[in-house]
């Protein structure tokens, strides 16, 4: 619904569904860095396609957008692979 939460996702941020003026749909405008984890996937297959679009604001300065997929035991141990992932490099 629009200016909700997504339903049966999860996150340690903020962001909500909006419409944009000129795209169809409904699109998650994240406002701050976070993890964003969806409750009713509990499993996938070792082959899989992911699709997403992206769209930015003309003020968007190119800040870097990075995503991770982690097969984490649970979601409250993002923050530790999140460090693990920076200090690597990767």
């Amino acid at each position: 619904m629009i200016g909700d939460f997504l339903t049966r996702w999860n996150t340690n941020a903020t962001a909500k569904v909006v419409t944009l003026n000129s795209k169809e749909g409904q699109w998650l405008k994240i406002s701050k860095q976070g993890a964003f984890y969806p409750e009713f996937i509990t499993s996938l297959p070792d082959a899989f396609t992911l699709e997403f679009d992206l769209g930015v604001n003309n003020d968007w300065k190119g800040t870097h957008f990075a995503m991770n997929i982690a097969n984490l035991p649970k979601p409250q141990d993002y923050p530790d692979y999140y460090h693990y992932v920076n200090w690597r490099g990767n």
